[in-house]
């Protein structure tokens, strides 16, 4: 059904999914974590994304690749041992998953268990959330005057965004010790789906995966006693390519050509020099790939909580994201259909299970992560797979707990890891959405310009103006035809230069 300010022309022609109207703010606790069965799918309202959301093992599937990228070492007699029998398996039950979950929801949970000894995902193995909190304790920011005190003479950083260099061990291409890498802090700024202004009650570091080189002399003082490395060199670029392998196992296990929707290669710019670095502009860059870690604060009451989202309801901008979380909660997803937002629990013993839990094998290690569909991915299948829209709530803290202590309010926040996978540069719409297209295994599909005629543009924040200059009501409740201008000017452009005109809007530091 739709909802009284929307039209027919926004529902999807495949699914059934619509662009949600107002959100109602009601939460809707998901009582199981199994995948659902086919009969519990007949069963739901044509087109509800309510859960309980898929769960897709992806452990052979992330062995196997790890396996086919190994070239500095040979794999063990065990690694073999556990290859061949991959090898032997068929994929096609998890492709046949991972496509219905593409289908229906656009989000699905991933567990990838006892990561192979070596592959990235071990980052992820252990206490991340312990580290996730130390990249934003007052004494970490503040060290060496790294991020400036809020100019209201409070404990909290301000809400600008400040450039950090740190030294890594990784070899520069010219055979030195080390070289220089950047991150940017966020502060409490206004961003997501928000165009009213107000700051979201949420921090955040940012790391691209591109490893661009920042020369030195360009910038000068900047460095100085900023460049040690230290916990960012430990977590920062480790958490890149542990999640970017997870979203290149997904796109391989799925038979899209990597190239196609994410650039699956390490970062090219590690062996050769560049001229400046690649947020600065002027220069090759190989990926525009984003990490971003986040500490969202915790609040007293309901009603703060509903009024003040950690992060806006939105759609993400590109191919697929994929999201580590601690124990938290707070994700939330919209299901149109039943015009109702959904809690996206957090598997139990969290993202990271420990080795002690009841049922599993002792010694067995689980990663669990949770994937949804980007804008790109969607738009380019002509909304077969559907870009949901979500939010993120912060968590309640005891209302004894004295709230204008800084530490209070970052002890019982929240932390969670997302990824941001885009297309490698060069790519566009008009060039991904054949690829797509045989990925469907022939199902029965709509010509791509009666598919393109009947998109929901308006859904997608991408071809939404998310700047502060914004109408905001003709934002979150655009006119369709407006959103399509967006999507027929930017249709066949490459989407790095799409991408980098968003960043643009919501640079709001």
């Amino acid at each position: 059904r739709l909802s009284s300010n929307e039209d027919a022309a926004t529902r999807t022609p495949h699914n059934g999914h619509m662009a949600p109207g107002e959100a109602d703010g009601t939460m809707a606790a998901e009582t199981a974590q199994s995948t659902p069965s086919q009969s519990s799918l007949n069963q739901r309202p044509q087109g509800c994304t309510c859960p309980p959301y898929p769960t897709i093992d992806l452990t052979d599937q992330y062995r196997r690749l790890f396996l086919s990228t190994l070239s500095s070492k040979s794999p063990s007699d065990s690694d073999i041992k556990q290859s061949n029998s991959v090898l032997l398996s068929s994929s096609s039950v998890s492709r046949r998953q991972l496509l219905d979950a593409f289908r229906h929801y656009g989000l699905f949970h991933v567990v990838v268990r006892n990561p192979p000894s070596g592959s990235h995902l071990t980052s992820l193995v252990g206490d991340v959330e312990a580290r996730t909190k130390r990249l934003f304790e007052p004494q970490f920011l503040s060290r060496d005057g790294r991020i400036p005190a809020s100019s209201t003479g409070g404990a909290l950083p301000d809400g600008g965004l400040h450039t950090v260099c740190f030294s890594s061990p990784e070899k520069s291409y010219s055979g030195g010790d080390s070289r220089i890498l950047e991150a940017t802090y966020r502060g409490r700024t206004a961003e997501s789906g928000g165009t009213n202004g107000e700051s979201e009650p949420k921090q955040s570091w940012e790391f691209r995966r591109c490893r661009g080189l920042v020369s030195i002399a360009e910038k000068g003082d900047e460095i100085g006693a900023q460049s040690e490395g230290g916990l960012l060199d430990e977590t920062l670029p480790k958490w890149t390519d542990a999640l970017h392998s997870v979203a290149t196992t997904v796109v391989d296990t799925l038979g899209i050509p990597p190239s196609a929707v994410l650039n699956g290669r390490d970062c090219s710019c590690r062996s050769r020099p560049h001229a400046g670095n690649a947020r600065a502009g002027g220069c090759h860059c190989c990926a525009i790939d984003l990490l971003r870690v986040f500490r969202y604060d915790s609040l007293t009451n309901a009603r703060d909580q509903s009024d003040r989202p950690g992060s806006s309801e939105h759609t993400d901008w590109g191919s697929l994201t994929v999201v580590w979380q601690d124990c938290s909660g707070g994700l939330q997803a919209w299901c149109a259909e039943c015009q109702r937002w959904n809690d996206v629990p957090v598997p139990p013993g969290g993202c990271t299970a420990s080795t002690e839990e009841g049922g599993k094998i002792r010694g067995e290690e689980e990663v669990r992560l949770f994937v949804h569909v980007g804008d790109f991915l969607s738009l380019s299948s002509g909304s077969a797979w559907p870009s949901p829209k979500h939010r993120v709530l912060c968590p309640l803290r005891d209302r004894s707990v004295d709230t204008n202590s800084s530490n209070d309010i970052m002890l019982a926040g929240r932390s969670s890891l997302v990824y941001f996978a885009y297309p490698p540069p060069g790519a566009s719409i008009s060039d991904t959405g054949p690829i797509l297209a045989k990925v469907e295994e022939g199902a029965s599909r709509m010509d791509e310009s009666a598919a393109l005629a009947m998109l929901p543009y308006q859904h997608y924040m991408l071809l939404k103006d998310q700047s502060s200059k914004a109408d905001g009501e003709e934002c979150l409740n655009g006119k369709e035809t407006q959103a399509k201008l967006v999507f027929d000017r930017i249709h066949s452009v490459p989407f790095d230069d799409v991408i980098r005109r968003k960043w643009n809007q919501v640079q709001r530091g």
